[in-house]
Protein backbone atom coordinates (compact mmCIF):
# COMPACT_ATOMS: atom_id res chain seq x y z
CA UNK A 1 0.00 0.00 0.00
CA UNK A 2 1.38 3.49 -0.94
CA UNK A 3 0.48 7.01 0.16
CA UNK A 4 1.42 10.09 -2.36
CA UNK A 5 1.08 12.89 -0.50
CA UNK A 6 -0.44 16.06 -1.91
CA UNK A 7 -1.24 19.90 -0.57
CA UNK A 8 -3.82 21.39 -3.32
CA UNK A 9 -5.47 24.66 -1.48
CA UNK A 10 -9.33 24.82 -0.39
CA UNK A 11 -10.41 26.37 -3.79
CA UNK A 12 -8.90 23.58 -5.52
CA UNK A 13 -10.40 21.10 -3.33
CA UNK A 14 -14.26 22.50 -3.47
CA UNK A 15 -13.95 22.98 -7.41
CA UNK A 16 -13.07 18.88 -7.39
CA UNK A 17 -15.96 17.89 -5.33
CA UNK A 18 -17.99 20.24 -7.45
CA UNK A 19 -16.86 18.26 -10.62
CA UNK A 20 -17.71 14.99 -8.86
CA UNK A 21 -13.56 13.77 -9.02
CA UNK A 22 -13.95 13.54 -4.92
CA UNK A 23 -16.67 11.35 -3.81
CA UNK A 24 -18.01 12.36 -0.73
CA UNK A 25 -20.44 9.57 -0.45
CA UNK A 26 -18.48 6.05 -1.08
CA UNK A 27 -21.10 3.25 -0.21
CA UNK A 28 -18.95 2.84 2.67
CA UNK A 29 -19.04 5.99 4.00
CA UNK A 30 -21.76 6.68 6.62
CA UNK A 31 -24.22 9.79 5.89
CA UNK A 32 -23.09 13.43 6.42
CA UNK A 33 -23.09 13.76 10.59
CA UNK A 34 -21.80 16.32 11.99
CA UNK A 35 -23.69 19.21 13.37
CA UNK A 36 -23.45 23.17 12.54
CA UNK A 37 -21.81 23.85 15.59
CA UNK A 38 -19.10 21.02 14.52
CA UNK A 39 -18.74 22.31 10.87
CA UNK A 40 -18.30 26.05 12.77
CA UNK A 41 -15.61 24.70 14.84
CA UNK A 42 -13.83 23.38 11.65
CA UNK A 43 -13.86 26.75 9.99
CA UNK A 44 -12.54 28.63 13.46
CA UNK A 45 -9.46 26.19 13.24
CA UNK A 46 -9.01 26.88 10.06
CA UNK A 47 -9.21 30.90 9.95
CA UNK A 48 -7.12 31.02 12.80
CA UNK A 49 -4.50 28.84 10.96
CA UNK A 50 -4.45 25.66 12.63
CA UNK A 51 -3.66 22.80 11.84
CA UNK A 52 -6.32 20.47 10.47
CA UNK A 53 -5.99 16.37 9.94
CA UNK A 54 -5.05 14.76 6.50
CA UNK A 55 -7.81 13.50 4.12
CA UNK A 56 -7.22 10.11 2.90
CA UNK A 57 -8.47 8.98 -0.41
CA UNK A 58 -8.58 5.74 -2.38
CA UNK A 59 -7.39 6.02 -5.58
CA UNK A 60 -10.47 5.64 -8.22
CA UNK A 61 -7.80 4.38 -11.09
CA UNK A 62 -8.82 4.39 -14.58
CA UNK A 63 -10.17 8.31 -14.63
CA UNK A 64 -12.22 7.44 -11.76
CA UNK A 65 -13.39 9.78 -8.79
CA UNK A 66 -11.36 9.66 -5.66
CA UNK A 67 -13.11 8.09 -2.66
CA UNK A 68 -12.92 9.82 0.61
CA UNK A 69 -11.67 7.08 3.27
CA UNK A 70 -11.25 9.32 5.90
CA UNK A 71 -12.07 13.67 6.09
CA UNK A 72 -15.70 13.02 4.63
CA UNK A 73 -17.03 15.14 7.54
CA UNK A 74 -14.33 17.90 7.12
CA UNK A 75 -14.58 18.29 3.51
CA UNK A 76 -18.76 18.32 3.63
CA UNK A 77 -18.30 20.74 6.27
CA UNK A 78 -15.72 23.13 3.91
CA UNK A 79 -17.86 22.66 1.08
CA UNK A 80 -20.92 23.81 2.67
CA UNK A 81 -19.69 26.68 4.25
CA UNK A 82 -18.69 28.08 0.54
CA UNK A 83 -22.65 26.91 -0.17
CA UNK A 84 -23.75 29.52 2.34
CA UNK A 85 -25.64 26.93 4.38
CA UNK A 86 -24.21 28.27 7.64
CA UNK A 87 -21.70 31.36 9.27
CA UNK A 88 -19.05 31.97 11.18
CA UNK A 89 -19.70 31.29 15.26
CA UNK A 90 -17.16 34.34 16.56
CA UNK A 91 -18.10 33.15 19.92
CA UNK A 92 -15.82 30.06 19.96
CA UNK A 93 -13.14 29.79 22.62
CA UNK A 94 -10.88 31.15 23.34
CA UNK A 95 -11.67 34.38 21.68
CA UNK A 96 -10.03 36.00 18.73
CA UNK A 97 -10.84 39.30 18.05
CA UNK A 98 -10.82 39.06 14.55
CA UNK A 99 -12.99 35.84 14.37
CA UNK A 100 -14.92 37.82 16.51
CA UNK A 101 -15.82 40.67 14.16
CA UNK A 102 -16.75 38.09 11.57
CA UNK A 103 -19.41 36.60 13.87
CA UNK A 104 -22.94 35.50 11.88
CA UNK A 105 -21.46 36.08 8.25
CA UNK A 106 -21.61 33.45 5.73
CA UNK A 107 -18.58 33.23 2.82
CA UNK A 108 -20.17 35.32 0.30
CA UNK A 109 -20.17 38.05 2.45
CA UNK A 110 -17.02 38.03 3.84
CA UNK A 111 -13.87 40.58 2.90
CA UNK A 112 -12.33 40.00 0.16
CA UNK A 113 -8.96 39.40 2.15
CA UNK A 114 -10.39 36.59 4.38
CA UNK A 115 -12.00 35.01 1.57
CA UNK A 116 -8.83 34.99 -0.54
CA UNK A 117 -7.25 33.76 2.67
CA UNK A 118 -9.50 31.11 3.13
CA UNK A 119 -9.15 29.58 -0.31
CA UNK A 120 -5.47 29.66 -0.52
CA UNK A 121 -5.70 27.59 2.97
CA UNK A 122 -3.62 24.14 2.23
CA UNK A 123 -5.31 20.49 2.75
CA UNK A 124 -3.32 18.25 3.61
CA UNK A 125 -4.03 14.72 1.42
CA UNK A 126 -3.03 11.35 0.98
CA UNK A 127 -4.26 8.97 -2.08
CA UNK A 128 -3.66 5.23 -1.01
CA UNK A 129 -3.24 3.03 -4.21
CA UNK A 130 -1.93 -0.41 -4.19
CA UNK A 131 -3.55 -1.70 -1.72
CA UNK A 132 -4.91 -5.11 -0.79
CA UNK A 133 -8.56 -5.34 0.15
CA UNK A 134 -8.24 -5.24 4.08
CA UNK A 135 -6.12 -2.74 4.34
CA UNK A 136 -8.29 0.45 3.64
CA UNK A 137 -10.54 -1.22 6.07
CA UNK A 138 -7.99 -1.60 8.61
CA UNK A 139 -7.04 2.31 8.17
CA UNK A 140 -10.40 3.07 8.55
CA UNK A 141 -10.93 0.84 11.57
CA UNK A 142 -8.17 2.09 13.51
CA UNK A 143 -9.36 5.99 12.41
CA UNK A 144 -12.96 5.75 13.02
CA UNK A 145 -12.92 3.56 16.79
CA UNK A 146 -13.96 6.43 18.96
CA UNK A 147 -16.93 7.81 16.56
CA UNK A 148 -19.04 4.26 17.03
CA UNK A 149 -19.55 2.73 14.14
CA UNK A 150 -21.80 0.02 13.85
CA UNK A 151 -20.07 -3.66 12.75
CA UNK A 152 -21.86 -2.85 9.35
CA UNK A 153 -20.50 0.37 8.90
CA UNK A 154 -16.63 -0.57 9.94
CA UNK A 155 -16.87 -3.96 7.63
CA UNK A 156 -18.35 -2.00 4.95
CA UNK A 157 -14.75 -0.33 4.22
CA UNK A 158 -13.17 -3.56 3.41
CA UNK A 159 -12.64 -3.21 -0.82
CA UNK A 160 -13.47 -6.64 -2.01
CA UNK A 161 -15.88 -8.56 -3.93
CA UNK A 162 -18.14 -10.01 -0.99
CA UNK A 163 -18.60 -6.29 0.24
CA UNK A 164 -20.09 -5.78 -3.32
CA UNK A 165 -22.28 -8.65 -3.72
CA UNK A 166 -23.84 -7.69 -0.32
CA UNK A 167 -24.10 -3.93 -1.21
CA UNK A 168 -25.92 -5.04 -4.61
CA UNK A 169 -28.02 -7.38 -2.54
CA UNK A 170 -28.79 -4.04 -0.25
CA UNK A 171 -29.15 -1.85 -3.65
CA UNK A 172 -31.94 -4.39 -4.79
CA UNK A 173 -33.89 -4.97 -1.69
CA UNK A 174 -34.32 -0.99 -0.92
CA UNK A 175 -35.47 -0.37 -4.86
CA UNK A 176 -37.75 -2.89 -4.30
CA UNK A 177 -39.42 -1.60 -1.05
CA UNK A 178 -39.58 1.71 -2.03
CA UNK A 179 -43.08 2.42 -2.80
CA UNK A 180 -44.92 -0.80 -0.44
CA UNK A 181 -45.42 -1.30 3.42
CA UNK A 182 -42.65 -2.67 5.07
CA UNK A 183 -43.05 -5.79 7.37
CA UNK A 184 -39.18 -4.64 9.08
CA UNK A 185 -39.32 -2.23 12.04
CA UNK A 186 -36.19 -0.74 11.02
CA UNK A 187 -33.90 0.88 8.62
CA UNK A 188 -31.07 1.18 6.95
CA UNK A 189 -29.89 4.06 8.66
CA UNK A 190 -26.82 2.53 10.31
CA UNK A 191 -26.72 -0.14 7.52
CA UNK A 192 -28.95 -2.57 9.43
CA UNK A 193 -29.61 -4.43 5.69
CA UNK A 194 -26.21 -4.77 5.06
CA UNK A 195 -25.47 -6.75 8.36
CA UNK A 196 -28.53 -8.74 8.36
CA UNK A 197 -27.75 -9.73 5.11
CA UNK A 198 -24.15 -10.28 5.72
CA UNK A 199 -24.89 -12.55 8.70
CA UNK A 200 -27.04 -14.79 6.50
CA UNK A 201 -24.43 -15.12 3.35
CA UNK A 202 -22.05 -16.15 6.22
CA UNK A 203 -24.67 -18.84 7.39
CA UNK A 204 -25.30 -19.89 3.95
CA UNK A 205 -21.41 -20.35 3.79
CA UNK A 206 -21.35 -22.15 7.16
CA UNK A 207 -24.10 -24.84 5.63
CA UNK A 208 -25.36 -25.21 9.50
CA UNK A 209 -27.00 -23.40 11.93
CA UNK A 210 -24.90 -24.82 14.72
CA UNK A 211 -22.09 -22.72 14.19
CA UNK A 212 -22.24 -18.91 15.76
CA UNK A 213 -21.92 -15.96 13.39
CA UNK A 214 -19.60 -14.32 14.87
CA UNK A 215 -18.65 -10.49 13.74
CA UNK A 216 -15.06 -11.97 13.08
CA UNK A 217 -16.48 -14.74 11.08
CA UNK A 218 -18.62 -12.29 9.27
CA UNK A 219 -15.46 -10.18 8.67
CA UNK A 220 -13.17 -12.84 7.65
CA UNK A 221 -16.00 -13.59 5.03
CA UNK A 222 -15.56 -9.53 3.91
CA UNK A 223 -11.57 -9.71 4.25
CA UNK A 224 -11.25 -12.41 1.98
CA UNK A 225 -10.46 -11.75 -2.48
CA UNK A 226 -13.05 -14.40 -3.63
CA UNK A 227 -16.20 -13.81 -3.77
CA UNK A 228 -19.32 -15.92 -2.35
CA UNK A 229 -19.76 -19.12 -4.15
CA UNK A 230 -22.62 -19.15 -6.63
CA UNK A 231 -24.89 -21.18 -4.84
CA UNK A 232 -24.73 -19.01 -1.75
CA UNK A 233 -25.52 -16.51 -4.06
CA UNK A 234 -28.45 -18.11 -5.72
CA UNK A 235 -29.44 -19.18 -2.28
CA UNK A 236 -29.75 -15.54 -0.80
CA UNK A 237 -31.15 -13.80 -4.03
CA UNK A 238 -33.81 -16.88 -3.80
CA UNK A 239 -34.88 -16.20 -0.06
CA UNK A 240 -34.72 -12.29 -0.72
CA UNK A 241 -36.59 -12.54 -3.68
CA UNK A 242 -39.25 -14.76 -1.69
CA UNK A 243 -39.13 -11.91 1.74
CA UNK A 244 -40.08 -9.25 -1.42
CA UNK A 245 -42.49 -11.39 -2.80
CA UNK A 246 -44.15 -11.86 1.10
CA UNK A 247 -43.98 -8.45 1.76
CA UNK A 248 -45.93 -7.59 -1.28
CA UNK A 249 -48.65 -10.25 -0.70
CA UNK A 250 -49.40 -9.10 2.81
CA UNK A 251 -51.03 -6.05 1.37
CA UNK A 252 -51.39 -2.27 2.00
CA UNK A 253 -55.11 -2.55 3.62
CA UNK A 254 -53.34 -5.44 6.24
CA UNK A 255 -51.93 -4.19 10.28
CA UNK A 256 -48.81 -5.67 8.84
CA UNK A 257 -46.05 -7.06 11.84
CA UNK A 258 -43.08 -5.60 11.76
CA UNK A 259 -40.10 -7.50 12.38
CA UNK A 260 -36.33 -6.39 14.39
CA UNK A 261 -32.90 -7.83 12.87
CA UNK A 262 -33.08 -11.15 14.73
CA UNK A 263 -36.77 -12.32 13.70
CA UNK A 264 -35.60 -11.23 10.03
CA UNK A 265 -33.03 -12.99 9.88
CA UNK A 266 -35.13 -16.25 10.96
CA UNK A 267 -37.70 -15.78 8.47
CA UNK A 268 -34.77 -15.18 5.49
CA UNK A 269 -33.53 -18.92 6.60
CA UNK A 270 -36.97 -20.16 6.86
CA UNK A 271 -37.81 -18.80 3.16
CA UNK A 272 -33.87 -20.13 1.89
CA UNK A 273 -34.62 -23.71 3.51
CA UNK A 274 -38.47 -24.29 1.74
CA UNK A 275 -38.16 -27.09 -0.74
CA UNK A 276 -39.95 -25.12 -3.20
CA UNK A 277 -41.79 -21.79 -2.47
CA UNK A 278 -44.98 -23.14 -4.01
CA UNK A 279 -47.77 -21.15 -3.40
CA UNK A 280 -46.67 -17.63 -1.58
CA UNK A 281 -49.81 -16.39 -1.01
CA UNK A 282 -49.79 -19.29 1.34
CA UNK A 283 -46.40 -19.07 2.66
CA UNK A 284 -47.62 -14.96 3.16
CA UNK A 285 -50.53 -15.87 4.65
CA UNK A 286 -48.80 -18.09 7.37
CA UNK A 287 -46.00 -15.31 7.65
CA UNK A 288 -48.83 -12.96 8.81
CA UNK A 289 -51.06 -15.21 11.07
CA UNK A 290 -47.87 -16.82 12.81
CA UNK A 291 -46.19 -13.03 13.38
CA UNK A 292 -49.79 -11.76 14.03
CA UNK A 293 -50.70 -13.99 16.66
CA UNK A 294 -47.15 -14.15 18.70
CA UNK A 295 -47.59 -10.40 18.76
CA UNK A 296 -51.27 -10.12 19.35
CA UNK A 297 -54.80 -10.32 17.20
CA UNK A 298 -55.08 -7.43 14.72
CA UNK A 299 -58.14 -6.07 13.86
CA UNK A 300 -57.69 -7.75 9.97
CA UNK A 301 -56.93 -11.16 10.83
CA UNK A 302 -60.16 -13.20 10.34
CA UNK A 303 -60.20 -15.25 13.10
CA UNK A 304 -63.01 -17.78 12.04
CA UNK A 305 -60.56 -19.08 9.33
CA UNK A 306 -59.73 -22.70 9.23
CA UNK A 307 -55.81 -21.72 9.28
CA UNK A 308 -56.35 -19.53 12.18
CA UNK A 309 -58.31 -21.68 14.57
CA UNK A 310 -55.20 -24.00 13.52
CA UNK A 311 -52.52 -21.57 14.66
CA UNK A 312 -54.60 -19.94 17.50
CA UNK A 313 -54.29 -23.92 19.30
CA UNK A 314 -58.15 -24.47 18.73
CA UNK A 315 -57.09 -27.40 16.65
CA UNK A 316 -55.83 -30.69 16.77
CA UNK A 317 -52.38 -28.99 18.38
CA UNK A 318 -51.61 -25.98 19.90
CA UNK A 319 -48.88 -24.03 18.35
CA UNK A 320 -49.20 -21.24 21.13
CA UNK A 321 -46.45 -22.38 23.78
CA UNK A 322 -44.18 -21.87 21.19
CA UNK A 323 -45.15 -18.19 20.49
CA UNK A 324 -43.57 -16.79 23.87
CA UNK A 325 -40.28 -19.37 23.54
CA UNK A 326 -39.68 -17.62 19.92
CA UNK A 327 -40.18 -13.96 20.98
CA UNK A 328 -38.08 -14.36 24.26
CA UNK A 329 -35.40 -15.91 22.03
CA UNK A 330 -36.01 -12.48 19.39
CA UNK A 331 -35.63 -9.98 22.33
CA UNK A 332 -32.90 -11.36 24.42
CA UNK A 333 -29.57 -14.04 23.31
CA UNK A 334 -30.44 -13.64 19.97
CA UNK A 335 -27.48 -14.76 18.40
CA UNK A 336 -26.52 -17.00 20.50
CA UNK A 337 -26.43 -20.52 18.52
CA UNK A 338 -29.65 -22.41 19.94
CA UNK A 339 -31.90 -19.17 19.96
CA UNK A 340 -31.26 -19.03 16.21
CA UNK A 341 -32.20 -22.80 15.73
CA UNK A 342 -34.81 -22.79 18.19
CA UNK A 343 -36.45 -19.76 16.57
CA UNK A 344 -35.86 -21.42 13.27
CA UNK A 345 -37.34 -24.88 14.28
CA UNK A 346 -40.27 -23.08 16.20
CA UNK A 347 -40.95 -21.73 12.30
CA UNK A 348 -40.86 -24.39 10.95
CA UNK A 349 -43.42 -26.75 13.58
CA UNK A 350 -45.68 -24.07 13.41
CA UNK A 351 -45.38 -24.54 9.73
CA UNK A 352 -46.05 -28.12 9.84
CA UNK A 353 -49.48 -27.37 11.40
CA UNK A 354 -50.39 -24.78 9.19
CA UNK A 355 -50.21 -26.86 6.48
CA UNK A 356 -51.16 -29.77 7.62
CA UNK A 357 -47.70 -31.40 6.99
CA UNK A 358 -48.90 -30.87 2.99
CA UNK A 359 -47.30 -27.93 1.78
CA UNK A 360 -43.57 -27.17 1.09
CA UNK A 361 -41.16 -29.06 3.29
CA UNK A 362 -37.84 -28.14 4.34
CA UNK A 363 -34.70 -28.99 3.11
CA UNK A 364 -33.50 -30.11 6.84
CA UNK A 365 -33.17 -34.00 6.70
CA UNK A 366 -34.54 -33.42 10.76
CA UNK A 367 -37.75 -32.18 9.13
CA UNK A 368 -39.31 -35.70 8.44
CA UNK A 369 -39.22 -36.24 12.48
CA UNK A 370 -41.44 -32.91 13.06
CA UNK A 371 -44.58 -34.94 13.04
CA UNK A 372 -43.37 -36.43 16.67
CA UNK A 373 -42.78 -33.16 18.38
CA UNK A 374 -46.49 -32.71 18.32
CA UNK A 375 -47.26 -36.40 19.45
CA UNK A 376 -45.51 -35.21 23.14
CA UNK A 377 -47.39 -34.28 26.10
CA UNK A 378 -48.41 -30.64 25.51
CA UNK A 379 -49.42 -29.82 29.12
CA UNK A 380 -46.41 -29.38 31.11
CA UNK A 381 -45.31 -26.48 32.72
CA UNK A 382 -43.92 -23.61 30.75
CA UNK A 383 -39.73 -24.05 31.93
CA UNK A 384 -40.82 -27.73 31.17
CA UNK A 385 -42.33 -27.07 27.93
CA UNK A 386 -38.95 -25.09 27.12
CA UNK A 387 -36.64 -27.69 28.13
CA UNK A 388 -38.27 -30.25 26.26
CA UNK A 389 -38.85 -28.36 23.15
CA UNK A 390 -34.55 -28.30 23.28
CA UNK A 391 -33.83 -31.51 24.35
CA UNK A 392 -36.02 -33.06 21.09
CA UNK A 393 -34.58 -30.14 19.02
CA UNK A 394 -31.23 -31.56 20.23
CA UNK A 395 -32.08 -34.92 19.42
CA UNK A 396 -32.76 -34.98 16.13
CA UNK A 397 -30.07 -32.58 15.34
CA UNK A 398 -32.34 -29.75 13.92
CA UNK A 399 -29.80 -27.36 12.00
CA UNK A 400 -27.21 -29.55 11.75
CA UNK A 401 -27.61 -29.29 8.15
CA UNK A 402 -28.50 -26.21 5.96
Amino acid sequence: MRFIPAEPDIATVFRRISDGDIDLQPDFQRGEVWPTAKKQRLVDSILRGWVVPPVLLISGGHGQPQQVLDGQQRLASIRDFMLNEFSIDGRIEPLDQSIESLHGIRFSSLPLGVQREFLRTPVRMYEITDYRPEEPAEIFFRLNQPTGLTPAEKRNAFFGPVRDQIREIVAQFEDATTNQRSMLGFTNGRMAYDDVFARFACTLEFGTLRNKVTASAVNAMYRRSNPLRDEVMSRLESAVHCALQVMGRVGDDTETPRLNKATFYSWLLFFARLTATGDLNKVAQFFLFFETVRLGIGPNVRTGSPDFVRMHGSGQHSTLPLMPLYSDRASSRVADVSSVVLRDFALWACWFEFTSGTGAICSDPAYRRIGEFWQRDENAASDQYERSTLEFIENIAWGAEF
